[in-house]
């Protein structure tokens, strides 16, 4: 089966949007073995440790620059 992917863009003027986001994507990837998430956006590193809780790929993307990160 191939993989999932998802594509995730939050602003830079706080949290709040990633914080309602992020339950789903927890579920989703108990459901979505093989899912691939990609975070574009300035979310601190910290913030996503702390409250994405699944083994999967995690991409961050830095939407300016372009370049991106594999952090699992």
């Amino acid at each position: 089966m191939a993989n999932k992917k998802i594509w995730c863009a939050f602003s830079g003027h706080g949290f709040g949007h990633f914080s309602q986001v992020y339950p789903i994507l927890n579920q989703l990837s108990k459901e979505l073995l093989e899912l691939e998430v990609f975070l574009a956006g300035s979310i601190p590193q910290k913030l996503i440790d702390g409250c994405l809780h699944f083994r999967t790929l995690i991409y961050i993307v830095n939407r300016i620059s372009g370049w991106f990160s594999q952090t699992h």
